[in-house]
């Protein structure tokens, strides 16, 4: 149930659409700075396990490494920021530009 004011919490798709996640809107701002980051180089371009690949629309798991922008850590429902904001960015190298 949705607690608060109108607008401080926004539902948002993970994994190509397949789940709904609950996030501040503090999410966005997160992830424009990881955007940023993964442009400029200087994120923390954390290798992803190979399986990763598949959910990246014609990857080829063999071929494409893919990376996160923010070093993660286990949390209660997945793996979350190490910083302990919401938004990240998970990324193929090759499609940086």
């Amino acid at each position: 149930q949705q607690e608060g004011k109108r607008g401080d919490r926004l539902k948002t798709k993970e994994g190509l659409g397949t789940w709904t996640c609950e996030s501040t809107p503090a999410v966005l701002d997160d992830a424009i700075e990881c955007a940023k980051r993964v442009l400029a180089g200087t994120d923390a371009k954390v290798p992803l396990p190979i399986e990763a690949a598949n959910v990246f629309p014609h990857g080829n798991p063999d071929a494409i490494p893919c990376y996160s922008a923010c070093e993660l850590v286990p949390g209660e429902a997945g793996m979350v920021r190490a910083d302990g904001r919401e938004g990240n960015i998970n990324y193929r190298l090759d499609k940086v530009r």
